[in-house]
């Protein structure tokens, strides 16, 4: 069946199915790797999966791992964010348009669990809440919200998760196949499609935690094309 040593129908007519399958996997998996961070309830990470792993049976904790590559890449994604401003976005849109970079996947998992840390008792004593979508691409995108009102040692914190969801359905509607450059960014994407936030938010700047931008926030809620203008995933939140 996998001969490519001579003409082989099942691989002509399989590989064109496994290249659309991957493509807008990769992009289903950096989704769950946010959720998995970000949801109610304590995250768990197998060892070395903080990189893409395409191999065909489930994560091993006894496989060794290569701590030395990754603490590189880390590195490299450290000196990016540390500049801030546009070294963080060039390297935000790089990755956005080059999916199967390896830091791709590493710049989500190591921001959101930094973000965690920072935030910890949003995550512990904050509210959960689903949040609705409206607009053209409203049933592509999975949405939340964490709110933890203000104390006396605190200010009222909010952050906002948003993922998008079955995009080869997405992509159909702009009639693109994978080996084009179509990803899910920007306005001509998302168009009108909006997050909507509870009435007792005040409108104020978000920041995005993977792109390092201001994403504006008013009555009517948070616009997609401004959450995924340069990066497919996005948590925001008025923590800097």
């Amino acid at each position: 069946m996998l001969d490519t040593n001579q003409a082989n129908p099942f691989l002509e007519a399989f590989l064109p199915f496994q290249r659309r399958i991957a493509y807008y996997g990769q992009f289903n998996a950096l989704a769950q790797t946010l959720l998995k961070l970000t949801s109610p309830g304590q995250p768990d990470i197998y060892q070395g999966n903080e990189l893409w792993d395409f191999s065909l049976v489930d994560p091993d904790n006894r496989r060794p791992v290569d701590f030395d590559r990754r603490k590189w890449l880390l590195a490299e994604l450290q000196s990016a964010v540390s500049s801030g401003g546009e070294e963080w976005l060039k390297l935000a849109r790089y990755l956005g348009q080059n999916p199967r970079d390896d830091r791709f996947k590493l710049l989500v998992t190591w921001q959101a669990l930094q973000f965690r840390r920072r935030a910890g008792d949003l995550f512990r004593a904050g509210r959960y809440e689903p949040l609705a979508v409206e607009g053209f691409a409203a049933e592509h995108v999975c949405a939340f919200a964490w709110r933890r009102a203000p104390s006396a040692e605190n200010p009222a914190t909010l952050a906002v998760v948003a993922v998008p969801r079955l995009l080869a359905r997405l992509a159909g509607h702009f009639h693109e196949e994978p080996h084009s450059p179509w990803r899910p960014l920007g306005e001509a994407v998302w168009r009108d499609s909006r997050v909507l936030l509870p009435e007792a938010i005040a409108a104020e700047p978000l920041t995005n935690h993977f792109t390092g931008q201001t994403c504006p926030a008013d009555e009517k809620g948070l616009m997609l094309a401004d959450l995924f203008a340069h990066f497919p995933v996005a948590l925001v939140s008025n923590l800097a």
